[in-house]
């Protein structure tokens, strides 16, 4: 028997290498007396097309592969012969013996030809595709696997076999790896084969677990790397090769858990490194590579809970860090400056779980506040390791500033809300989570202390002694927590406090269940409700948090009046609503209306009826809303009103009925509008000529065929008016307008 190399006078067939009753399997799609259209092996493949249900051994150990599902058999091809694969189903089985196959596999296809180290458990395993979908080529021209290793010598001369029966030799000519060998888990070693055209090497290895090394390829085409190395989980290094292309590296090592370190490769074209190192369990240390052009770093070391300490790469693109370093609970170091240029502020739970001292947590809350970061998602949460120092509190206390919600290792709260009233400013400051500030009865005598529990005393914080009772049982709100807040029945249930004389001009921060905003206010002296006006109407389900102050605030005091009050359980936005019905209706003091979040809403019925102290409005997002039923009635100081979207809308009954001082509305406002039901829409307003116009002008171009529209007050339309009031009749409408036309 030979050993070793083979010279060019041998004359060798891959039956020498069982010559010795080594265990394994030839497989040789050439020898077509080996294949048969069947997997009993009594129909034989006779021409190009028949199906191969049985796959003959050649080695002599008669481990023949069958198929006996007819769709999942392969095909004979010729030219060179073949066995073609359809990528979905088609594989052939062969039991392995007891023991298995620890050896070479020497698998030839029409794409290359490469010999690799194997583990190959005794049982059921697939000839073709992984689960007949995975496979590094589209044809099987011969595979050999035999128990025990080949010596490098024989390797090649069986690959020189197959390649000359029409295998091709090299890999050379492919650009697309994605998933060629997916879920082999069979591989121990990988070879040195030819990969320089590759571009996509996407899930190439996911899930070979059982690979140990990994060769020096040539990536350097290589652009997208995702899921490449995906739970190569006994791999203990990896080498340095050619990622200087690659610009998405998502989970490209994600479970790689017995990496011990990482190469410093060249990442610089990177953009996506989300879940690229997740769960590396066993990495020490990490490179300083070059992250530059990174975005997205979603995850990205999360659950690394062996590194004790982080290099300072570049993440001046970086959007995304969210769970970044989450579950990293070995990670004690961060360098200062890491974050001063990043382009977005999610860092949600960025940080929880880590062991950071009280060095590094400063380190990363100061570098967050010189990104200059004022807009956008802006959060950040850590927990473990230590508290921040007062740098990192003082810091804190600028990026809540700037509308962050900041969550740390111990809890710090900013300096308390009272410090809004430390030039004298009047006002009241609510707190549904101090339960010290809460008592069941009004003369506030006897604690809240348990869920359930009613509010009749709601103690004021702000220095000012404006504290919020209510004298009767069935009135007063209920305390629950999960957050804590005060729950109000929308019947009766509402606090009052007597407003001192002068009353409140100035700012008023809303916490809730459902939304938190800022609202400009003018409040009378006297009795004021706290919680539902008149127990009815109010933005939310429960209070957590309530601040007013004579004198407006600025636009960083509230932002992080906001933010601390959805640090405290709040609702930050009212997004997910989709029914404003009534919500600040008979909200006489509101002067100004924030820009919040309104892009799910559907109805608004009745939203800002009788607001009549509301001089301007915001052009908040109402393209979902379909009903504006009173929406804006008798809001009484309103003088213009926005181009909101009002494309969803079929209801305007009395919308805008005794908006007396509102005399411009903008040009296009109904263009799109789906119904045409303008009931006193306009009645008892102050419409300039050129406002009527526009909003009848629009109506003509919303194409509705029927409608009703009135209007009363204010100007009679010009003849453009008239005209498309003539328009609008002669498509069945019923328009009334002042001047009679």
């Amino acid at each position: 028997m030979r050993s070793g190399g083979f010279t060019p006078a041998d004359v060798f067939t891959p039956a020498d290498v069982f010559a010795s009753s080594e265990q394994g399997a030839w497989y040789d799609p050439s020898d077509l007396s080996t294949l048969f259209q069947d997997s009993a092996g009594t129909t034989p493949v006779t021409v190009a097309t028949n199906p191969i249900g049985y796959f003959g051994d050649k080695s002599g150990r008669a481990n023949h592969a069958t198929q006996a599902t007819a769709a999942a058999r392969p095909t004979y091809q010729t030219g060179p012969a073949r066995a073609t694969i359809d990528g979905v189903d088609d594989r052939l089985s062969v039991t392995v013996p007891a023991g298995g196959f620890t050896g070479t596999m020497v698998l030839a296809t029409d794409q290359g030809t490469a010999s690799y180290g194997v583990t190959i458990p005794a049982g059921a395993y697939d000839i073709g595709g992984r689960g007949g979908q995975y496979f590094p080529g589209g044809a099987i021209v011969g595979q050999l696997i035999r128990d025990g290793a080949l010596s490098e010598g024989e390797a090649e001369a069986t690959e020189a076999y197959f390649v000359e029966n029409g295998a091709t030799a090299g890999y050379g000519a492919v650009t697309n790896f994605g998933s060629f060998w997916r879920a082999w888990t069979e591989l121990t070693s990988f070879p040195l084969i030819d990969t320089s055209s590759g571009t996509n090497f996407s899930a190439t290895w996911f899930n070979c677990n059982r690979l140990t090394s990994f060769s020096p390829i040539d990536t350097s085409a290589g652009t997208t790397f995702s899921y490449a190395w995906y739970n190569c989980n006994r791999l203990t290094s990896f080498n340095l090769i050619d990622t200087s292309s690659g610009t998405n590296f998502l989970a490209a090592w994600q479970s790689c858990s017995s990496l011990t370190s990482f190469p410093p490769i060249d990442t610089s074209s990177g953009t996506v490194f989300q879940q690229a190192w997740i769960n590396c369990s066993s990495l020490t240390s990490f490179p300083l590579i070059d992250t530059s052009s990174g975005t997205n770093f979603f995850r990205a070391w999360r659950g690394c809970s062996s590194l004790t300490s982080f290099p300072l790469i570049d993440t001046s693109s970086g959007t995304n860090f969210r769970e970044a370093w989450s579950d990293c609970s070995s990670l004690a170091s961060f360098p200062a400056n890491a974050f001063d240029n990043i382009k977005g502020g999610d860092f949600a739970d960025a940080f929880t779980n880590t062991a950071l001292t009280q060095t590094s947590i400063d380190n990363i809350l100061v570098s967050l506040v010189a990104s200059g970061i004022t807009t956008g998602t802006r959060v950040f949460d850590q927990s473990g390791g230590s508290a921040p120092s007062s740098t990192g509190e003082a810091a804190i206390d600028t990026l809540r500033s700037r509308g962050w919600t900041v969550t740390v290792t111990g809890g710090y709260s900013s300096a308390s809300l009272s410090a809004l009233f430390a030039g004298g400013q009047e006002g009241l400051l609510l707190e549904a989570f101090d339960i010290d500030t809460l008592f069941q009865v009004s003369d506030g005598t006897t604690p809240v202390t348990v869920a359930t529990n009613p509010i009749g005393y709601f103690g004021d914080k702000s220095g000012r002694a404006n504290h919020a009772t209510q004298a009767t049982a069935a009135a007063r709100p209920t305390y629950q927590t999960g957050p804590a807040r005060a729950t109000i029945d929308g019947v009766d249930d509402r606090l009052l406090v007597t407003v001192p004389t002068g009353g409140f001009t100035g700012t008023m921060v809303l916490g809730t269940d459902q939304g938190t905003a800022s609202y400009g206010v003018n409040i009378p002296a006297g009795p004021y409700d706290i919680g539902g006006r008149g127990g009815l109407y109010f933005p939310g389900n429960a209070i957590v948090g309530q601040l007013i102050r004579n004198g407006a605030l600025s636009a960083g005091d509230a932002e992080a009046t906001e933010a601390y009050f959805v640090e405290n359980g709040a609702t930050a936005s009212y997004g997910a609503v989709t029914d404003f019905s009534s919500y600040w209706r008979g909200w006489s003091e509101i002067t100004s209306f924030p820009l919040i979040d309104t892009s799910s809403g559907t109805s608004f019925y009745k939203a800002w009826q009788d607001c009549s102290s509301l001089t301007s409005f915001s052009p908040i997002d109402t393209s979902l809303g379909t009903n504006f039923t009173f929406a804006w009635l008798r809001c009484t100081s309103l003088t213009s009103f926005p181009l909101i979207d009002t494309s969803s809308g079929t209801s305007f009954y009395r919308a805008w009925q005794f908006c007396t001082s509102l005399t411009t509305i903008p040009a296009g406002l109904f263009d799109n509008v789906s119904g045409g039901y303008f009931i006193d829409a306009f009645e008892n307003t102050a419409l300039t000529q050129t406002s009527i116009d526009n909003v009848l002008v629009s109506l003509v171009a919303s194409g509705i065929a029927a409608g009703i529209f009135g209007q009363s007050g204010g100007s009679a339309p010009s003849s453009t008016g008239e005209a498309a009031i003539d328009t609008l009749r002669s498509r069945g409408w019923t328009v009334t307008v002042t001047g009679g036309y």
